[in-house]
């Protein structure tokens, strides 16, 4: 979803509830949206493997935003 500035963000949904939204790039210490809805798609899609194997909460670390080229 973009954001009225025109950053990018996610909301992960499970049986029509919001679990997550993730209005900024979550792992660094500044509040800064995705540049664009592919590297948003990145993460959104990290996030929901970890919920499919039961890891909650599902914490994105700087190692795996460095891994998926998310820049900021």
């Amino acid at each position: 979803m973009q954001n009225d500035t025109g950053g990018w963000y996610y909301h992960v949904n499970i049986n029509e509830k919001t679990l997550v939204i993730q209005k900024n790039i979550p792992a660094i210490n500044k509040n800064i949206a995705f540049a664009d809805s592919v590297q948003a798609r990145l993460i959104a899609d990290l996030v929901m493997n970890k919920l499919g194997k039961g890891i909650f909460p599902p914490s994105i670390r700087l190692s795996e935003l460095d891994s998926l080229n998310i820049y900021f």
